[in-house]
């Protein structure tokens, strides 16, 4: 009897492990017969997923966001990745068409009086007004003062402050016009003149007493000649405004406000495209646009990735003597307007990789930067 009960129970057991098996096979048909959109991925699906660029990863390079490596001793990599281009574009540009109707009409706008004398030079020219103000276009760049008797001083004071106190630096109201009232006014008078993007870098708000007596110190220690020291209250507080451009998602280079490495070359081919402006009570008493332009065509280019970028930069750095730390710090894409034809008219703007890094003890607060041409992988620094 218990041989016959364990062999009927040996048996039952069997069947219900075929059953069981039936079953699964049966679910796993059902769901290869109808996946959809609520399908359970395959494993080799999960892992193409984690293979694609995350979203802090730059879509269209591939690159990471970050890239961390030591080089040297005294050479670090320590670096984000900064890419805003929509595409690969490069674009040709050309100088803006500022005839003398439109030239009076502004002077007058900004003065509330009408041009008193009028001096031309082929493409340059000076305009003249009420209260030695002044409108001129030389060498493709624009310039507008109120008063030239204050107003290149006061440029002047307001940048060497802006430079000597950052810790001091302020963004805030003031009475006359709000910060943003400031930053309209500003974005409004260069959008008169391109038809790029346009963006404030920075503003500072400084107060009349401020502008007074930190002159009065640069007017004893030499930096302004004048014999009789110029009086700023009677203009008020007041705001310093840098602005620049931006094309394809990406900022436009400009010196002044952000780091660079000099060289001849680079500078005859490579044109900073800053806005400096300062505002007061009575509206923009200062103007300065370098080199406003339009876009004429534009042409699709394969971009290199930043890791590329970063070894075509890597030798230069090698080849110095690093006595001091360096850390390259920040990896990001800008535009830089490119002349080709004097040294005067930007023709092309390019998309340039900025190595940008800083040495350990360095006083320059803004750090140092290489710039590699995104499309062909040359430096800058020889005019490519």
């Amino acid at each position: 009897m218990k041989k016959v009960r364990s062999k009927k129970t040996i048996v039952l057991f069997c069947l219900c492990l075929a059953m069981v098996i039936f079953l699964i096979l049966s679910r796993i048909r059902f769901q290869q017969n109808n996946l959809g959109e609520n399908a359970v991925p395959s494993t080799s699906s999960i892992i193409m997923a984690e293979e694609l660029p995350s979203e802090n990863d730059d879509i269209q390079t591939g690159d990471p966001s970050h890239i961390s490596e030591k080089i040297e001793a005294n050479l670090i990599v320590d670096a984000d990745v900064e890419t805003q281009a929509k595409s690969g574009v490069s674009y040709t540009v050309g100088a803006i068409d500022f005839t003398e109707e439109k030239a009076n009409s502004l002077m007058k706008e900004l003065t509330g009086h009408d041009v008193l004398e009028t001096n031309y030079a082929g493409t340059d020219f000076w305009l003249n007004g009420v209260g030695n103000s002044r409108l001129c276009f030389v060498e493709n760049s624009l310039n507008f003062q109120q008063n030239t008797e204050m107003d290149d001083a006061l440029l002047s004071v307001l940048q060497i402050w802006d430079e000597e106190h950052r810790a001091e630096r302020q963004e805030k109201d003031l009475v006359f016009a709000s910060l943003e009232e400031c930053k309209a006014e500003v974005l409004r008078m260069m959008q008169r003149f391109t038809d790029m993007d346009t963006e404030i870098i920075r503003i500072n708000a400084v107060s009349a007493d401020t502008i007074q007596s930190f002159y009065i110190q640069l007017h004893e220690e030499g930096e302004f000649t004048a014999e009789s020291p110029v009086d700023f209250t009677v203009m008020g507080d007041a705001y310093l405004v840098y602005a620049g451009y931006r094309q394809n998602g990406l900022p436009v280079y400009k010196d002044t406000v952000e780091a660079q490495v000099e060289s001849n070359m680079m500078e005859d081919v490579a044109k900073s495209c800053l806005v400096k402006a300062v505002v007061s009570k009575d509206g923009i008493r200062y103007f300065d646009m370098d080199y406003p332009m339009v876009i004429q065509s534009q042409q699709d280019i394969q971009l290199i990735s930043a890791r590329e970028a970063l070894d075509r930069a890597l030798p230069s750095l090698k080849n110095q003597i690093l006595t001091q730390k360096v850390t390259i710090d920040r990896i990001y894409l800008e535009y830089v307007a490119i002349t080709s034809s004097d040294y005067f008219t930007p023709d092309v703007l390019r998309p340039y990789w900025v190595i940008h890094y800083q040495t350990e003890g360095s006083s320059s607060y803004l750090g140092n930067a290489i710039r590699i041409n995104a499309n062909t992988g040359e430096d800058l620094v020889y005019g490519k």
